[in-house]
């Protein structure tokens, strides 16, 4: 059992179904008590989802290449040049159209 989810049910009890207890810096060395919430699977992947929109992870790019076909997208992650090609593109646009965050 992982140290997060050893931490919150010696504190708070058992853990439901179907939940996460993530750290709320995404720190995983920020080993206290306050910085454990509890994320339900919907929820924690909207934000794994927003936060690889945000950073053009390349699991995140592939997927654009490849969408619904996670063995393209396997072998997509393995061209870092291709990659990167795309990311650019994808922060061009952002900047032509305004919405570049920093």
């Amino acid at each position: 059992m992982h140290w997060n989810r050893w931490a919150w049910e010696q504190a708070y009890g058992k853990i439901p179904p179907r939940t996460n207890v993530v750290f709320k810096d995404g720190n995983p060395n920020n080993l206290t008590i306050d910085n454990l919430e509890l994320l339900s699977d919907a929820a924690l992947a909207k934000r794994n989802a927003s936060a690889s929109i945000q950073t053009l992870s390349d699991n995140y790019i592939a997927g654009i290449l490849s969408p619904k076909n996670t063995a393209l997208r396997t072998l997509l992650q393995s061209n870092k040049t291709l990659l990167e090609i795309k990311r650019k593109q994808i922060t061009l646009k952002r900047t032509i159209y305004g919405q570049q965050e920093n």
